[in-house]
């Protein structure tokens, strides 16, 4: 501690002692507008908050003796390892980060857990872990125990498993208590479904699959900056992988961690910093923030130490200095949650219901001065609307989906947080507050005053069923669809719930229908009623169930199998002989003329070196996925497809003004598979250009996959680039390419 506090010392002296800074003509000296006493930030503009997020506290003269810390304002990146707290927490903090780690898995904590698998997850180096637990359970990790998923309602926990008072860590308060309401305490009475994530082991990648959000992440975080490493990742086969958004990553924070605020049971190894997003605010010039550029554009993102949002320059991350930036590549699965919302209302009350998540939200204006965090916690423990009396002040999570859903219903013109009931883990004389105008998440000072309060209930009536205020009405046939509510088919939407179309009698006796009646439409004066029809089979212009390839159209087919698969009421493809493939509707036979002489994207045969080249697979994948392409391949009648040899990829090659083809050596024939042996493999000078970001972290998407490894390094293969014909190598485990399968023929 003394060589720490020495080197503090010698710090300030040094800054003091050269505190002449520039400081821009037009520079704002304003006090931050986003602290914690919340009442003075009602004007605040998202302008506002990008340029006073970035301000310190400074005075004209540059020196350090008119400086004093401002306790109202809220956390950021460089006070946050500040925060007041006992001394032997300080000194737990640096333990953390300077003694040795002991795995608490070691002594099999979860052995003799019910209803787990027996696997431990160590969670960081503080000694905290988890338990996998089995199926149809979720790990409670406030009781170290395995729980029914069915037990559990509303939509995802934070992650606070502990309570707080306005100072320090307290006890969990009861009901009627002071303080009750807060996060943990409904976590504790189940209204919210424990953090459940499911590891996927991709070979060259692992995977977590949040089974909440149906959001499915790369585990290891990219400590780069390009989005588009993203988008030719091809992990596990799929090839939607993208750059996550804000609303993503506030998905994954554990409000119950700090430095990382996430769980690092399922994340090892996320960094504590900034992690930057798809989402960017604007690209006009701001000239009063020091350690920008005059001409930037702003990015949303998250700070992974503090749990907090954040808003950086997106210029500011380069070699000249500025801050390192973290991303996560994402994908939607097909069981990705949608949200939906019912707006009820009335003279006396306006709630609104989320039918999937079976939650309620309302919004109370406050008079004047508002309520701290205290008073609303107490103000929705005691809110009786709407014909329901079970209000609580909503967590984190529960404000993120409810008040910022795609839905939203919210008027985005608060100029104000709304208060939630998580503390902020970094200190707990602070909690989190959202604004809704800009979708920030802050930490503020919890005797600071909130204009309005937003309170959420759980649904009160059974599971088929939702509350409008007065009543329980049915959820039969209702659907989510891109966010917005709707009906399953043959219903229609009426006053917030499914009536049927049309009678179903209408459809019993129809040819190749199903019986249910979809609509029933008027056509030169005649109703014409339209059915839902069997598989294979469509509804045409007449209101009939067809399927074209009842007429056996691909037996005349010229080069067809005879083989059809209907695609619409007229519109069909048909199978093609061995030796023949589809393109364009047509049976194509593989191509003998261009093969040898130049490179194509269709299917071609090589006599001369006696190859099948299959037409060219159009995403780029990883290697291990490209040899499974090949092997799994089914194409022009043929299914003894594999991965090219690197001498097969060479007769692409385009011939050369002064290096014929044969003076290229590498072949797996001959063993030379070396960096000497393709170093003469070139019919053109190397001068590609790859979108910024993607060369340095080794991810190309115009290469050619071969089969041939390095022979001095197992992890490296050669492949061809396709648009100047030059072998190289490339790793086996990080980068993607193309992939052109190949057989042999006699």
């Amino acid at each position: 501690m003394k060589k720490i506090f020495t080197a503090a010392l010698v710090f300030l002296f040094l800054s003091c002692s050269n505190s002449t800074k520039h400081i821009p003509d037009n520079a704002s000296s304003a006090g931050n507008p986003d602290t914690d006493d919340i009442e003075n930030i009602d004007n605040d503009t998202e302008n506002q908050e990008i340029d006073n997020d970035r301000s310190e506290d400074y005075d004209d003269t540059g020196t350090c003796d008119d400086i004093e810390p401002d306790d109202d304002t809220e956390i950021t990146d460089e006070d946050d390892s500040k925060t007041d707290g006992d001394e032997d927490n300080k000194d737990n903090i640096e333990d953390d980060d300077t003694g040795p780690f002991i795995d608490p898995c070691l002594e099999e904590p979860c052995k003799d857990v019910g209803n787990s698998t027996g696997e431990c997850l160590a969670k960081g180096r503080n000694g905290n872990y988890e338990c996998v637990c089995n199926e149809s359970y979720l790990w409670l990790n406030s009781k170290k125990e395995c729980a029914k998923k069915e037990l559990f309602k509303g939509v995802a926990c934070t992650g606070q498993i502990k309570c707080y008072d306005n100072e320090k860590e307290i006890p969990c308060p009861r009901e009627g208590e002071p303080f009750y309401g807060q996060d943990a305490n409904y976590l504790e009475r189940k209204a919210c479904i424990p953090q459940d994530y499911t590891v996927k082991d991709y070979g060259s990648y692992r995977s977590v699959t949040d089974n909440n959000s149906g959001l499915e992440w790369i585990q290891e975080a990219i400590n780069k900056k390009s989005s588009v490493i993203c988008k030719y990742l091809a992990a596990g086969r799929y090839f939607d992988w993208r750059l996550s958004t804000g609303g993503d990553l506030n998905s994954i924070v554990d409000s119950g961690s700090f430095d990382p605020a996430i769980n690092e049971a399922y994340f090892p190894g996320t960094p504590s910093g900034f992690f930057y997003t798809d989402s960017y605010i604007s690209e006009t010039p701001y000239r009063d923030i020091r350690y920008i550029p005059p001409s930037y554009t702003i990015t949303r993102g998250m700070d992974f130490k503090t749990g907090l949002s954040d808003r950086y320059s997106t210029d500011n991350y380069s070699s000249s200095g500025g801050r390192e930036t973290n991303i996560r590549c994402v994908r939607d699965t097909p069981e990705k949650t949608g949200s939906c919302n019912f707006v009820f209302s009335s003279d006396d009350y306006k709630i609104v219901n989320f039918p999937k998540q079976r939650i309620l939200i309302v919004i109370m204006q406050l008079p004047e001065p508002g309520k701290n965090w205290e008073e609303s916690l107490e103000y929705c423990e005691n809110l009786t609307y709407a014909g329901v009396s079970d209000w609580h002040l909503p967590n984190r999570n529960e404000v993120l989906f409810s008040l910022l859903s795609e839905g939203k219903f919210v008027d985005s013109n608060y100029h104000f947080p709304f208060w939630t009931s998580t503390s902020y883990s970094g200190d707990p004389t602070k909690a989190i507050g959202v604004f809704l105008n800009s979708n920030y998440i802050k930490a503020y000072d919890k005797t600071a005053y909130g204009k309005a309060v937003s309170c959420i209930a759980l649904d009160p009536c059974t599971e088929d069923k939702m509350w409008t205020g007065e009543k329980c009405i049915s959820t039969e046939n209702i659907t989510s669809d891109d966010n917005k509510c709707g009906c399953s088919t043959g219903y229609v939407l009426e006053n917030s719930q499914c009536v049927k179309t049309c009678d179903d009698d209408l459809c019993k006796d129809k040819a190749n229908s199903t019986g249910l009646c979809l609509n029933v439409q008027e056509k030169d004066g005649i109703e014409n009623v339209s059915c839902q029809c069997e598989e294979n089979y469509f509804l045409n212009e007449n209101f009939e169930c067809v399927n074209p390839c009842d007429a056996a159209p691909c037996q005349e087919k010229e080069n067809s199998d005879g083989t059809c698969v209907p695609t619409g009421a007229s519109s069909f493809t048909c199978g093609c002989k061995k030796g023949y493939y589809l393109k364009s509707n047509k049976c194509i036979a593989v191509n003998s003329n261009d093969c040898f002489i130049d490179y194509t994207d269709n299917a071609c045969v090589n006599d001369v070196a006696g190859i099948m080249w299959s037409s060219t697979f159009e995403h780029t994948i990883e290697w291990k996925d490209a040899k499974k392409h090949c092997e799994d391949l089914e194409e022009a009648g043929y299914t003894d497809w594999r991965l090219p040899k690197v001498e097969d990829l060479w007769t692409f090659a385009k011939s050369c003004d002064n290096l014929p083809k044969e003076s290229c050596e590498a072949s797996e024939k001959n063993g030379c598979l070396s960096a000497e042996c393709i170093s003469q493999c070139k019919c053109a000078s190397l001068s590609l250009t790859f979108e910024s970001g993607v060369s340095e972290y080794s991810y190309y998407h115009t290469d050619l996959w071969s089969s041939s490894l390095k022979s001095d390094d197992p992890e490296k293969v050669i492949i061809l680039y396709r648009d100047n014909y030059v072998l190289d190598f490339r790793d086996i485990k990080k980068d993607v390419g193309l992939v052109k399968c190949v057989r042999n023929i006699e």
